[in-house]
């Protein structure tokens, strides 16, 4: 045990290592939260039936996420098209961009909007870039139960810090 709890120690060298971690999840929340309330915005511009130039906005505010910009609007405004036409991918969309719903959930809707895109394969670039966004806007790793887990974790990892500088401090003695 006590072999355990030094192999923690040396894995947390440092305070520094664990506010590097922190940081770290921080930005991509961050950014994972710019890109899901953009995608938010543009479903509701979606559900409108006059708003062309506030959806080509959008377009391009979303493509910024994304790699090559010019070539993905293209993919985004036919996406679009297709939100419109198809009410249910509409919802599916809503339900993948909703905070509380759970990874399951949103794994097997994710699943069911790629299926109306088309073949799976390299050369489908309109179906490559939607599954490209949809992993930047997506809960499949972070839920609620996630959150639960991390704060298990977190407390448990601040448990190992204090017993590596109690250590130390008897080491010192």
């Amino acid at each position: 045990m006590f072999q355990f709890v030094l192999f923690i120690f040396k894995l947390l060298h440092e305070d520094v290592f664990v506010l590097k971690i922190k940081f770290f999840c921080k930005l991509i929340f961050l950014y994972t939260f710019r890109v899901r309330r953009a995608v938010v915005e543009w479903i509701e511009v979606a559900k409108k039936t006059d708003a062309k130039n506030e959806l080509m906005a959008k377009v391009h505010q979303i493509s910024r996420f994304l790699p090559d910009p010019m070539k993905v609007q293209e993919f985004l405004q036919k996406f679009s098209t297709h939100m419109k036409r198809d009410t249910r991918l509409l919802q599916e969309m809503e339900t993948i961009v909703q905070p509380n719903v759970s990874c399951k959930e949103c794994a097997e809707t994710i699943t069911k909007v790629l299926k109306k895109l088309g073949q799976p394969v390299m050369t489908n670039l309109y179906y490559n870039t939607i599954k490209m966004l949809l992993e930047r806007v997506s809960s499949v790793m972070i839920d609620e139960e996630a959150i639960r887990v991390s704060r298990l974790l977190g407390s448990i990892l601040y448990f190992f810090l204090f017993m590596k500088k109690c250590l130390i401090i008897m080491c010192a003695n």
